[in-house]
């Protein structure tokens, strides 16, 4: 994607585009601000890990991820919405997407992990880290599909979670 193509598309003059835009990134990163906020739920930080925790627990994780997909973070629901899908689906994007959904979305996650399991900043942001990129890499790999073969395999993904998180009770 170039700007001349997006001038093209929007039928406007690079002058305009330039009067808004610094560069390609700036709308780029605008279109996934807008992703984001619509992605966003009321739920708490707090809230969605022990859902995600307890998912990984139940006899019928998939059914209990269908029935409390809103509470999913949001790394799993952001390309959820049409108007999304080709740019999450572009897979040169892909790492950038990542950055951003990781570099916007850490400040609530690292400190909650931080409390939750015991960590220092460090390990807790690239326990995050590790998180959403094996959750973005699922989503591309899928195509962003969330069919049966998807809430199986997230269902398969927060056990595996779920009782590696244990490993960080502290013994009393």
């Amino acid at each position: 994607m170039t700007v001349t193509a997006i001038c093209k598309q929007a039928d406007i003059t690079r002058a305009t585009f330039y009067l808004h835009y610094v560069d390609i990134y700036a709308v780029l990163d605008e279109v996934l601000t807008e992703a984001l906020e619509i992605s966003e739920n009321e739920v708490a930080p707090e809230t969605m890990l022990a859902m995600v925790l307890q998912a990984g627990q139940k006899a019928d994780s998939t059914a209990f991820i269908k029935e409390n997909y809103a509470m999913l973070p949001i790394c799993q629901r952001v390309a959820d919405h049409g108007q999304y899908q080709a740019l999450f689906a572009d897979e040169d994007l892909g790492p950038y997407i990542l950055q951003y959904i990781f570099s916007h979305q850490k400040d609530s996650v690292v400190p909650l992990f931080q409390k939750q399991f015991h960590l220092d900043e460090r390990l807790a942001e690239n326990l995050y880290l590790f998180l959403v990129s094996g959750a973005f890499a699922i989503n591309q790999h899928h195509k962003w599909k969330k069919d049966d073969d998807w809430f199986a395999i997230q269902a398969m993904l927060l056990r595996f979670i779920g009782y590696g998180s244990r490993s960080f009770e502290k013994e009393t």
